[in-house]
């Protein structure tokens, strides 16, 4: 009885503390949340929802149009690593404005495209301010402004991904049979500009003195044993690729299944419907994992979160490979929702927490990159080989192996390196 009264206590402090801290920081985490969901309109798997339509108006096969795909985002990523270093030295309001108007028109130049290079441009846009950089301002943010509760920052921002994830692709759906998917597009952008912009500028209310209370610190850290890596630094450290070797794994292979959904649905026969309720499982597993890693990473550590997020990505491909029942689907959508719940608090904590928050906008600006140009290849890696006649259970078998060799690469370099 006792240790039963010991756990239940625990638990209510524990969520208490979550609570307390949410409240308390309402209006910045607010700020990391709606980035988080706006960024959805550049994510994958919300793009993969036009991909029928889009091939059928462009006359493109499912290789073509992940080539394009592939292209826009491959130029997506590397302008990042520029761009984005230049949140350590522009003001977070401005910088954050100019993402936002990209977003803005990526949505108006889609909806208005007549040919393959206004298509690409819009993708171009669309992956760079959505996945890009809206991810890389919140996780960047959030790392920075946050130090001794930095997981719960990040797991309470990043609820803003389930968040899209769970109601936009039902009302994408709904609203492309009854507009159609170039009127979708013009009413998301009308509705970003309306509403988006002085949302944010109200949430960032008070970033002035925020940023001046960190420059402080900062002064006082400086003159302690804390190190910040450079980025030259980084990329010289091997422990860097063996944590990139299990970030990149879902990048690539879930950015794979859900920018072909519509064939996977076909391979399978489910119905794009019954993927699109399916994703609400996504959004309930990624929370709740979110919530529950934001809680461990504070504990134990972003580094070790992360070694045990490749398992349910094991479990998300074994399900593609070796079953085709309806069930089947929202259970993917399980596992696909812990991975990615861990990976996105984990995989942003971890940086500040091995390499300093000095540089943490330059080294997160590579990273991000790297990520943008993981998923920018899938999608044509993934079209060229549907195109050949590899199935997706196939596909799914080397989704596998990749990520049960991430586990065991990451787990001997911090064995033989250490976390120090």
């Amino acid at each position: 009885m006792v240790e039963k009264g010991s756990l239940f206590g625990l638990k209510f402090v524990l969520k208490y503390r979550y609570l307390a801290f949410a409240i308390s920081n309402k209006r910045f985490l607010g700020f990391g949340l709606t980035l988080a969901f706006f960024s959805s309109f550049g994510q994958t798997y919300f793009i993969g929802l036009f991909g029928e339509n889009i091939r059928d108006e462009f006359d493109l096969t499912h290789g073509t149009f992940g080539t394009a795909y592939t292209l826009a985002t491959a130029i997506s990523a590397v302008m990042l690593i520029w761009i984005g270093r230049l949140i350590d030295k522009i003001d977070l309001r401005y910088f954050t404005l100019g993402s936002c108007l990209l977003l803005i028109g990526a949505c108006f130049i889609l909806s208005f495209s007549n040919g393959i290079i206004s298509l690409c441009a819009a993708l171009f846009a669309l992956r760079l301010s959505g996945q890009g950089l809206m991810t890389h301002i919140y996780s960047t943010a959030m790392g920075r402004y946050f130090d001794k509760d930095r997981g719960k920052a990040i797991s309470v921002a990043a609820l803003g991904h389930p968040l899209g994830e769970a109601l936009l692709p039902s009302l994408v759906i709904l609203l492309i049979s009854i507009i159609g998917w170039r009127e979708t597009w013009l009413a998301f952008g009308v509705f970003n500009g309306l509403l988006l912009l002085p949302f944010i500028f109200w949430l960032l209310k008070g970033q002035k003195e925020r940023h001046l209370k960190l420059t402080t610190e900062a002064l006082f850290h400086e003159k302690s044993l804390i190190k910040s890596w450079t980025i030259s630094e980084v990329i010289r450290d091997v422990r860097f690729y063996a944590f990139l070797g299990a970030i990149l794994a879902p990048a690539f292979l879930l950015t794979g299944v859900f920018f072909h959904q519509a064939h996977l649905a076909d391979e399978k026969n489910w119905s794009m419907s019954w993927i699109a309720t399916s994703f609400t499982a996504f959004a309930v597993s990624s929370v709740l994992t979110m919530i529950g890693s934001g809680v461990l990473i504070d504990r134990i550590g972003a580094a070790r979160t992360l070694i045990i997020m490749p398992i349910p990505l094991v479990v998300a491909m074994a399900i593609i490979a070796f079953t085709d029942q309806l069930f089947a689907a929202p259970l993917l959508m399980i596992a696909s929702g812990l991975c990615v719940g861990m990976v996105f608090t984990s995989g942003a904590a971890l940086w500040p927490e091995i390499y300093g928050e000095k540089y943490l906008g330059s080294i997160r600006a590579l990273v991000t990159a790297l990520i943008i140009g993981a998923s920018a290849i899938s999608p044509a890696v993934f079209g060229l080989f549907i195109d050949k006649g590899i199935t997706f259970n196939q596909l799914a078998i080397g989704g596998m192996a990749w990520s049960i060799i991430s586990v065991f690469v990451l787990l001997f370099v911090i064995i033989k390196k250490g976390l120090n």
